[in-house]
């Protein structure tokens, strides 16, 4: 692997040893060897080398140059590119660049850098784990875009119906669960004029969002309850957390689903 950051950009500046004896070519048409031994090595999902295995004959691929420059790199040993300097679009399609390809550790980088950008892009992140059968991701993911509307999350998971169809039960699961997260306690035991003050506060938090119960500790302070009436709330408290860690994770969902659609014969590879 050579270095001649003056040749045109036709050619990859740095994937361009004239030994390296397989050639692909980014959408955008820039061209890259590399060597047969490390495409063995480290991926498991490029076109035959046969192709591309001569000045003739030239491996096309779908992504663009900006993609593949880094994609290259993790099948050399050499250090490895920084993610987190990464757009998170970039990193997206380096991903599923990554998965297309299976170069294992960009797979796994790729994987942990997803992870952490699930609170910024939670539907993408969900979206990336669902097609790619990661379930510490899809777990992780689902717990923010519950905040997100239904619609919205199942557009995102369109390409992944069995997801799409799990994200409605899973949904549903935390609908029943605020349903008894706003079963409040009738009244404090001693009658006082707080109590209902402080009920209203709880009820007005929870609201109609399934994603309030995320929450619990931010609805639940600063009442300014009277002290008769803590047993009373911390009993509320109690039965909100209940009801929330009670709800499935949202991969044992998706589990069920492909099971169901196997036994029935319906389920799309």
């Amino acid at each position: 692997m050579g270095s001649n950051t003056s040749g045109p950009r036709s050619t990859s500046e740095r994937f361009h040893d004239p030994d390296a004896g397989v050639i692909f070519q980014s959408v955008d048409g820039v061209k890259y060897r590399i060597h047969h031994k490390n495409l063995e090595c480290s991926s498991n999902g490029f076109p035959p080398m046969e192709l591309g295995s001569n000045e003739k004959e030239v491996a096309s691929l779908s992504e663009e140059s900006k993609i593949l420059d880094l994609l290259f790199v993790f099948m050399y040993p050499e250090p490895q590119p920084d993610l987190e300097k990464l757009s998170f679009d970039v990193l997206a399609a380096l991903a599923e660049a990554a998965e297309r390809y299976q170069v294992f550790s960009a797979m796994a980088m790729c994987k942990v850098h997803m992870i952490a950008n699930v609170h910024q892009h939670p539907l993408e992140a969900l979206s990336y784990a669902a097609r790619h059968n990661y379930e510490d991701v899809l777990d992780k993911a689902a717990v923010v875009a519950i905040e997100r509307p239904i619609d919205e999350v199942v557009f995102a998971l369109v390409n992944t119906p069995h997801a799409a169809f799990a994200w409605v039960r899973y949904y549903e699961a935390w609908r029943k669960a605020l349903e008894r997260a706003l079963r409040r306690p009738s009244s404090c035991l001693s009658g006082c004029n707080t109590w209902s003050t402080s009920c209203i506060s709880v009820l007005e938090k929870l609201g109609g969002r399934v994603g309030s119960l995320c929450e619990v500790d931010k609805i639940f302070s600063g009442l300014g309850a009277a002290s008769c009436c803590n047993y009373q709330m911390k009993d509320w408290r109690s039965k909100v957390n209940n009801a929330r860690n009670a709800i499935p994770k949202f991969s044992t969902f998706l589990v069920d689903d492909r099971a169901k659609k196997l036994a029935f014969g319906v389920m799309t590879i």
